[in-house]
């Protein structure tokens, strides 16, 4: 089982429902239903630690009509540990963009679902279900060196978007987030 980030979540279902799903409702109508990163530069930032390690800062947004504040900066992501792909079979055992993703489904349950950090395999050798179920985070560059799979130590081995795809990017909010300022939207 990975390891869960520190995390809070707007409202969990069965705490107080009547007001979770007037918060969630809200978040939707931020997110016009679409699940995406709240301070885009800023949230989520992936960096190469070693050559299986990323680390993931904490970041803020909207899954499944949730508004979820990851606090953890610095989690440790072990790149080689099976636990955190979706795949199965999971691990670093060919080259290409693997995809850090947040994966969080909103269910009423107790306890509450967390949201976790997974990885998806090069996404051109392993099947993938569909990519609406999980926020993409990053892609980061696996290569073949010296008898290992391990992460490019160039420093930009990391990516917003998937480079082959580049319509698989980081998803912002679709519209301008306004503040009220003494009854006036600015």
């Amino acid at each position: 089982m990975p390891t869960i980030p520190e995390q809070k979540r707007a409202l969990d279902p069965f705490v107080r429902a009547r007001h979770s799903f007037t918060i969630n409702r809200f978040t939707r109508m931020l997110s016009n239903g679409s699940d995406c990163i709240l301070h885009n530069e800023l949230s989520f930032s992936i960096s190469r630690e070693d050559d299986v390690t990323i680390s993931i800062d904490s970041g803020i947004c909207i899954k499944d009509d949730v508004l979820i504040h990851v606090t953890e900066d610095g989690f440790q992501l072990d790149m080689s540990d099976s636990d955190y792909y979706i795949d199965s079979t999971g691990g670093m055992d060919s080259t290409g963009y693997y995809y850090v993703v947040l994966d969080y489904t909103y269910e009423r349950t107790l306890p509450a679902p967390k949201a976790y950090y997974k990885i998806i395999q090069d996404i051109d050798t392993y099947y993938v279900p569909s990519m609406d179920d999980y926020l993409f985070l990053g892609a980061v560059k696996v290569i073949y060196s010296g008898g290992n799979y391990i992460l490019e130590s160039d420093p930009n081995c990391v990516y917003y978007y998937d480079p082959e795809d580049p319509l698989i990017t980081r998803q912002v909010p679709p519209i301008d987030t306004y503040a009220l300022d003494g009854g006036v939207i600015t």
